[in-house]
């Protein structure tokens, strides 16, 4: 088999290095690093090129950079993982500053959130930058399943009811269901998106099905999302996008008519995300 040469990008395309030539490519690229947050102190070593994953278990009250090199461009990349708690902050030291030289971006702040942080220094570490819109935080706050079980029969749920829910198939981010009272808590304030499929409706004189935003028993005038039928044997779809704040929950209330619902169709699919802070 004949031996492959190297592609690189030089003066604008790409070129095929010469036969006597080499491409050396150190290995400590491809490193993961795992710092640990000892008593609020978090080291990042950049001795060698490297990407860093930090658990977030504690407010990061001292960020260093260890063995930064001098005259190199040094470009590393740093993802925050809050923990179950979530709210950890970093205090960035003086030389760390966003595009333009603000303030650098804290990670989000959400339960289980993650972060991915870009920086860059050419100086050593005298000043080191942090990449202005690659410092966006990536927001895993989602919630997501069904009805299941949680109510069966034809009809089975009648208004003036909140829908329940027991099957769940994705939950991150910190998003909480509470059975007893059918609310939805959101972990943060801010933007998010419910929507809700495939609920049979029973009545033929019309079918409802209201969002409640720290409200129990939505009305026309009040709701922050709206999904209706007139008749029997429909579908009722929805999806709306709104404000929550902190500590806020979220309903689905069927405000007019009844459902339908077995276990095995898996009827009355939903999702809540948050998708802005």
């Amino acid at each position: 088999m004949t031996a492959r040469r190297p592609v690189v990008l030089a003066g604008g395309r790409f070129r095929q290095l010469p036969a006597d030539d080499t491409l050396d490519v150190p290995a400590a690229w491809d490193a993961l690093k795992t710092p640990s947050i000892a008593a609020g102190a978090l080291a990042l070593d950049l001795s060698s090129p490297a990407g860093f994953r930090v658990a977030l278990n504690q407010n990061v009250t001292a960020l260093t950079f260890a063995g930064v090199p001098s005259g190199r461009v040094v470009v590393f990349t740093v993802t925050w993982v809050q923990d179950a708690t979530g709210g950890r902050t970093v205090a960035f030291p003086a030389s760390v500053k966003a595009d333009g030289g603000g303030a650098p971006v804290q990670p989000a702040a959400g339960a289980s959130a993650v972060t991915v942080q870009s920086f860059y220094t050419d100086d050593g570490g005298v000043t080191v930058w942090q990449a202005g819109a690659g410092a966006t935080a990536l927001q895993s706050v989602v919630i997501a399943g069904t009805i299941g079980s949680a109510f069966t029969g034809n009809p089975g749920l009648s208004a003036a009811a909140k829908i329940p829910f027991n099957e769940f198939w994705s939950n991150v981010g910190g998003i909480t269901y509470e059975a007893a009272t059918r609310r939805f808590y959101v972990p943060s304030a801010g933007t998010y998106r419910a929507q809700i499929s495939g609920l049979n409706t029973q009545s033929s004189t019309g079918n409802r099905v209201l969002v409640g935003v720290n409200n129990d028993a939505p009305t026309n005038a009040n709701h922050r999302g709206v999904g209706y039928t007139p008749g029997q044997n429909q579908l009722i779809s929805l999806s709306a996008t709104f404000d929550v704040p902190a500590g806020g929950y979220i309903v689905f209330y069927l405000a007019q008519g009844s459902l339908n619902n077995e276990v095995s169709n898996k009827l009355g699919q939903f999702s809540i995300e948050k998708v802005a802070a």
